[in-house]
């Protein structure tokens, strides 16, 4: 594994939402978002999670993870490795961090992928999250999307 830096935070600091909204314009074709849609992001959710790896100062792979502790369901909300980065395990360890994360803290961690995603599907299935529904157009017209489920046996 190369020699990367891991960050996390949990606090709001302003320079996340263009950190997260330069590698959205990296790594995606369609949903990437923009430096305004991630400060609303922060705004709306009170609890979450920024993980992010840097090689050389620069941000090479970065994850979003948002819960309700009422609820305590998490919800894997995005995940970018930038593409000349890819297939090196960063998508695992951005997983894994978040997972460490969600285990102290919900009962229930949820993703959702694209259905033709197939490195996130298989990275989902070798950790045991469940499709647990399929979702029609949920990327928009004629993006169909799967639900994916994992209980973690957290008691809150």
């Amino acid at each position: 594994m190369m020699n990367v830096i891991k960050h996390t935070a949990t606090e709001y600091d302003s320079s996340l939402p263009k950190m997260l909204a330069t590698i959205d314009a990296i790594c995606f074709d369609t949903d990437k978002m923009q430096e305004e849609e991630w400060t609303a992001f922060f705004d709306k959710h009170k609890s979450w999670l920024v993980v992010w790896y840097e090689l050389e100062n620069r941000p090479i792979a970065a994850a979003v993870m948002c819960w309700s502790s009422h609820a305590q369901i998490a919800y894997l909300d995005s995940s970018a490795v930038l593409p000349e980065y890819q297939k090196q395990g960063l998508g695992q360890l951005l997983l894994d961090d978040r997972l460490s994360y969600a285990f102290d803290i919900a009962t229930v961690i949820q993703a959702h992928t694209r259905t033709d995603n197939t490195a996130v599907i298989k990275l989902l299935s070798k950790n045991n999250f469940k499709p647990i529904q399929y979702v029609p157009d949920f990327y928009g017209s004629e993006e169909d999307g799967i639900l994916w489920s994992l209980r973690t046996g957290c008691r809150g």
